[in-house]
């Protein structure tokens, strides 16, 4: 695999491959690269990066997974001197390259012979071809020549957007081009031949080691970063404006002159499209629509038609509209062109049945959240799906069906992943590549052609945390050892042969990071071998349980994600554990000590190193039993006597020297009360009652390793059901403390708000500050299970958050210490409304609608009085752009506060005459607006520190960091911020009964051997204010905290999303954002 992809890179220099971008960009030159990409704008550039679809083949699900470059860039169809030249840049690229022959006439072939293609589907004809030219080897008799395959890659994608005109040869193609050869060599446009100019001269002096990816695109985008955009002042512009376009919008449709002359014929035929009242929606259908039509023969007819369609809210969406191509997975791709309105009326003329229109192009189509995990749980059981290395296969084998084809893909695609992630368990990210060593590149390239091109399962395909390793090594239900046969043959029957296993935290205290890893092993493992897992409380200590310690551990299990199938008590147990102690004593295994601490303490070699008998190992059986029987009557106190087992002296393991059994303690106990005096240990408890649960893998961490031989001694000495004991490496997080014991003390001092306070790396403080339950996931997972140990720094925990943050939160502009701006050529009562997208690459998070007024607010640090060639934000004669704004500002004067001599206000010109210059950067925003309740004022805003001093704090009070909280009083954020907020928790709300009703079916958390005071699954213990996240633009990721009121939270769903008399707004940063070390601020 690594070999062919090695192998196209040399044969394509310009490409790209998106198998995986960290690994072929350093942090060095990441940010440079991705800044570069991101000046782009429209259609103007070439973009000169593969794809993700024409690796469909190399790398099944890569078309699945998100591109920054597919997501942000659309590609309008070039004409003949785009796609000449587009040829042209190829040709020049591979000019040295031996085995590929790229003649003037085969540019010329592929400019006349693809006049229907955008940029993306010509960039797949080369890289489509050079994939498979490389997949050959090199003395292969078979092998077809490059012209050959471009033959071949053309034909086949016009058939699939059913072009009928077949390809000419080469010559009849030269024949019939009015291009000429010399012509290629100077475009008309002075631009693209100035990116030709480029190429042309810079291909060959870029080829140095490592560096010929960046170095050539990097200089064209350069040139394509400064595109030519209509002019604001266009009459065209001007009239797309008037149908409800923003001004960006606007100017993009009048940029393809032979869609513009439709979308303005459109405006000027039909009195409802030109009237002003269409929602912007809308008018971007009719865009998208006049695109469309630019490729079609429709006719005037059924143009009328599919404009009333749009104008009545039938068609909804561009993608019903236009229709859409995409790749179906099988052993071979295949490329499906759906039907929309478009191509529709092509094949079906005005009048046209409605019913199957509606059909065909998704009109009315709805599903609700259960009919698409019904459709999808039914898709994996009965199309035989075994791994995660499917998961591409059926979102696009789903996507085909009728019956999702109008579905929204990103619903089916979390749903899709719900499914994997029930059925198989959590999917493991994808592990860092290393370099192969040279002598084994023919071999590794001979493997990948045989498995990467016959198969989609291929061996590529990433296994999960639970089939590999240390989990992957696991034995299967029933296949560990027995003392008695008859035991392994009692478990199966009740297990059926399925993984059980347990997680069983001492309510004690309050969970933190490290047991997330527990919780994701002991519940992950099981759900992934659709087994069951016990949540179980090793209550056997009444002197520290307490009961909000129980509520929270349930809470915190079902708020990363898992559902016990059955809650129990060590406690359930203790009248079978006080039997088993009996038969022990019976046994002779068993004996009452009346030792003091340190008398034991001696006996069990703590101080000499080796054990020896305790003066009571041999008493009677009998009088043990009198005794035992005592102990449990109250006769003695605590400490003056307790049950020992009589295990081996001469073992070199100290946890065989006589571990204690049964102590005496006074506390009442939460569930049994003054029933007991006598409680059991962790050593007893633990292995007896995993036994009585039938629990077939008893999975714990490493410091338990010594304990797995007392485990299986006790078990066989009272002969029961012996569960097998795997221990794993714990997780710790270096920088923080963990300690229960000196959490409280920090909490009892007054040092930190409470065990919620989150600057802890307890699991109630992560989530209050807002970090999401999928990242925590995601992170255990991506750590893999071993036995070594992990230790992890804090900052690779936030860089996990932050990923995971990326792509999950929306985002709002937000100005953290506010400075005031006034547009001095707005009149006083401008007022106009933006509508922004909250994620640009995630467009299923909606948008917002924000006002644009003469005074805004903007960061204070986005401006200063000196300039220096570094810095790039607004001071005295520069110009910056407001991120979603139409125009950028000027610096135009300032004023001074005269108590404090600071900048208290900026005065700046909205550049909206003439020709925009795109600005060098672009700050955030937020502006005055009283009417629309702008800007949301934040009464707090509160900023974590690390903690601790040192990276290896002990807890001492002294490494305490005194500024460890910061908090910012009148931050500002954009008005959208109420709209997320109630959705927010409307969503959450919706989701958690969802879960909470299926937990109720599904499980057994309501059954209890005794008491009432069991916690229950509830939907409550999933909803919090921490479920309101969002980015802050340039910001930080914040959520809301708990400390917050919002009344029209608390309030029914109907009630309007904006402050209310009362409310107070705090919010927690979960993580800054990721610096970038490529650019200057």
């Amino acid at each position: 695999m690594a070999e062919v992809f090695s192998h196209a890179r040399k044969l394509s220099p310009c490409l790209l491959v998106l198998e995986d971008l960290d690994s072929l960009i350093n942090d060095r030159n990441r940010s440079f690269f991705l800044n570069q990409l991101d000046g782009l704008t429209g259609n103007d550039g070439l973009l000169v990066i593969g794809t993700t679809n024409h690796l469909e083949r190399l790398d099944t699900g890569m078309s699945n997974r998100p591109s920054r470059f597919d997501r942000k860039f659309k590609f309008d169809d070039p004409d003949l001197e785009g796609r000449t030249l587009y040829a042209k840049y190829w040709q020049i690229k591979l000019k040295d390259n031996k085995n590929v022959s790229f003649t003037d006439k085969l540019v010329i072939v592929i400019a006349t012979s693809t006049e229907k293609f955008s940029f993306a589907y010509l960039k797949e004809t080369f890289v489509s071809s050079l994939v498979e030219l490389a997949s050959f080897n090199r003395d292969d008799s078979e092998k077809p020549s490059f012209e050959q395959l471009i033959y071949k890659q053309i034909r086949a994608l016009r058939k699939g957007l059913e072009i009928s005109s077949g390809l000419k040869d080469s010559k009849s193609a030269q024949a019939g081009s009015s291009t000429s050869p010399e012509r290629l060599t100077r475009p008309n446009n002075a631009r693209l031949q100035s990116i030709l100019d480029t190429l042309s001269t810079s291909v060959s002096s870029s080829r140095r080691k490592d560096r010929v990816f960046l170095d050539v695109p990097a200089r064209a985008l350069e040139l394509m970063s400064k595109p030519t955009r209509p002019d604001p002042a266009d009459p065209l512009v001007s009239l797309f404006k008037s149908i409800g376009l923003t001004q960006a919008k606007a100017q993009e449709a009048a940029k393809s002159p032979k869609s513009a002359a439709i979308l303005k014929d459109i405006i000027e035929s039909y009195p409802t499209v030109s009237s002003g009242e269409l929602h912007e929606k809308q008018a971007g259908l009719i865009v998208a629509l006049a695109g469309a039509l630019a490729k079609t023969s429709v006719g005037s007819v059924e143009r009328d038609y599919l404009i009333a369609t749009i104008l009545e809210n039938r068609l909804k969406s561009v993608d019903q509209v236009t229709g859409e191509l995409f790749y179906l997975k099988s052993s071979s791709p295949v490329l499906i062109a759906s039907k929309a309105a478009v191509k529709f009326v092509e094949t079906h003329k005005v009048p046209v049945n409605e019913a199957e229109f509606d059909k065909e192009c998704g009109v009315g189509f709805s599903i609700t959240p259960e009919e698409l995990d019904d459709r999808i749980t039914k898709y994996i059981a009965s199309n035989g799906v075994a791994s995660w290395g499917s998961l591409g296969a059926v979102i696009s084998a789903l996507r085909a069906t009728p019956e999702l084809r109008w579905a929204n893909p990103l619903h089916v695609k979390n749903a899709v992943e719900k499914g994997f992630t029930e059925t198989f368990g959590a999917k493991e990210a994808a592990k860092p590549k290393g370099k192969e060593p040279k002598k084994d590149a023919k071999p590794a390239a001979k493997e990948a052609k045989t498995s990467e091109f016959t198969s989609s399962d291929s061996s590529s395909v990433r296994k999960s945390v639970f089939e590999e390793g240390f989990l992957g090594s696991l034995h299967k239900p029933g296949e560990n050892p027995q003392a008695n046969p008859r035991h392994r043959e009692a478990h199966l029957a009740v297990t059926a042969g399925k993984v059980w296993t347990r997680f069983p935290p001492e309510p004690n205290g309050y969970l933190h990071i490290g047991h997330s890893k527990a919780i994701f092993v002991n519940f992950g493992y099981a759900a992934y071998h659709k087994g069951k897992c016990y949540l179980r409380y090793d209550d056997t200590n009444p002197e520290k349980e307490e009961a909000k310690y129980f509520e929270s551990i349930l809470e915190t299990v079902r708020w990363l994600g898992f559902e016990p199938w059955k809650i129990t008590y060590s406690s359930d147990y203790f009248d079978e554990l006080y039997d088993l102690a009996v038969e022990l004593i019976k046994r002779d295994k068993a004996y009452v000590c009346h030792c003091t601490q340190e008398e034991i303490k001696v006996d069990r070699g703590e101080k000499r190193g080796q054990p020896r008998p305790c003066v009571h190992r041999n008493r009677p059986i009998s009088e043990s039993l009198v005794e035992f029987e005592a102990m449990k009557n109250g006769k003695y106190r605590p400490k003056e006597a307790n049950l020992r087992m009589k295990q081996d002296l001469e073992d070199g393991n100290p946890q065989m020297w006589d571990l204690t059994a049964y102590r005496v303690l006074d506390t009442p106990h939460h569930r049994t009360h003054d029933k007991w005096k006598i409680y059991p240990t962790y050593d007893f408890t633990h292995c007896l009652v995993d036994s009585i649960e039938n629990i077939s893998h008893s999975l714990c961490t490493t410091e338990f390793i010594a304990s797995r031989q007392s485990y299986e001694w006790l078990c066989d000495a009272v002969d029961v059901f012996r569960p097998r004991q795997s221990e794993y490496g714990r997780l710790n997080l270096e920088g923080t403390i963990m300690s229960k014991r000196k959490i409280h003390a920090l909490v009892s001092g007054g040092y930190v708000n409470g065990w919620d306070d989150p600057r802890l790396y307890s699991l109630i403080a992560l989530r209050r500050r807002g970090v999401p339950p999928g990242a925590i996931i995601s992170f255990v997972s991506t750590l893999g299970v071993s036995t070594a140990t992990t230790n992890i720094e804090i900052s690779r925990f936030e860089q996990s958050v932050r990923q995971y943050l990326e792509n999950t939160a929306p985002r709002l502009l937000m100005v953290v210490k506010p400075l005031k701006v006034t547009i001095q050529n707005l009149p006083e009562d401008y007022v106009s409304t933006i509508e922004k997208s909250l994620h640009p690459k995630v467009p299923e998070l909606g948008t917002s609608a924000i006002p644009f007024t003469r005074n805004i607010y903007i960061e204070s640090d986005d401006f200063r009085l000196e300039d220096s060639k570094d810095y790039f934000r607004l001071a005295p004669g520069k110009t910056v752009g407001l991120f979603g704004a139409p125009y950028p500002i000027t610096y135009v004067s300032h004023k001074v506060d005269p108590v404090t001599g600071e900048v208290a206000e900026v005065v700046v010109k909205l550049q909206n005459e003439g020709p925009v210059k795109k600005p060098k950067t672009y700050i955030q925003w937020v502006a005055e607006h009283a009417a629309s309740g702008s800007p949301v004022r934040v009464d707090e805003t509160r900023i974590f520190h690390r903690l601790f001093k040192s990276d290896r704090p002990s807890g001492d009070i002294s490494d305490l960091e005194p500024n460890s909280l910061e908090i910012v009083k009148g931050a500002l954020v954009e008005t959208g911020f109420w709209a997320l907020a109630k959705r927010s928790l409307i969503e959450a709300r919706r989701e958690a009964t969802l879960r909470t009703e299926k937990a109720a079916q599904e499980n057994k958390t309501t059954e209890t051997a005794t008491g009432d005071d069991t916690p229950h699954a509830t939907t409550e213990q999933l909803i919090g204010k921490e479920c309101v996240r969002f980015q802050g633009l340039r910001v930080g990721y914040f959520a809301l905290d708990k400390d917050s009121r919002l009344a029209c939270l608390d309030g029914p769903d109907a009630l309007e999303a904006s402050r209310k008399q009362g409310d107070y707004v705090v919010l927690n940063r979960i993580v800054t954002l990721k610096e970038d070390s490529g650019k200057t601020t």
